[in-house]
């Protein structure tokens, strides 16, 4: 699925000395005082930091047939972990898969869309063609071969 497919690229920027990126733990954590609490209250899928040392927040996210991500499939506690690590100075992203086709959806794009019920992923045009909210990163199965240089090349170009 979308989040082993984030795992092994992670991985190889954990060898490649680019990032370390790890996948919040969907197995329970027992917290102080005994309460349990689960991944879905912790935030992000993944966290952790890139070369440089910006942190980055990662939400994963699987769509069929439609070509808008629905705010509440994006649950509080998620949201909250992107809001902060934006305000932060931090890396906030959703990677949607939407029919076998991986989006990149930096989450100051996706708040663009708040007080409406959902995020667009695709964009349908006149001539028939779609395209993803940020089409230099919306190509079929190659966002995930290197979403890093993405972040990278808009660091290098001040952003």
């Amino acid at each position: 699925g979308l989040e082993d497919r984030l795992d092994a690229l992670h991985q190889l920027y954990r060898s490649q000395g680019r990032a370390h990126i790890l996948r919040t733990d969907a197995s329970a954590i027992r917290a102080r005082g005994g309460k349990i609490v689960t991944a879905a209250q912790l935030g992000a899928d993944f966290r952790g930091v890139i070369k440089g040392g910006r942190f980055v927040a990662l939400e994963a996210k699987r769509l069929s047939g439609a070509r808008r991500l629905p705010w509440s499939r994006i649950p509080p506690c998620q949201r909250t972990d992107l809001d902060v690590t934006l305000r932060m100075g931090g890396v906030a992203l959703l990677f949607v898969e939407l029919d076998g086709v991986d989006y990149l959806v930096p989450w100051q794009v996706a708040l663009a869309s708040a007080g409406q019920a959902s995020i667009p992923i695709v964009v349908p045009h006149r001539d028939g063609h779609v395209s993803g909210v940020v089409p230099a990163v919306c190509v079929p199965r190659l966002v995930m071969s290197d979403w890093l240089k993405t972040i990278e090349a808009a660091a290098a170009a001040g952003g």
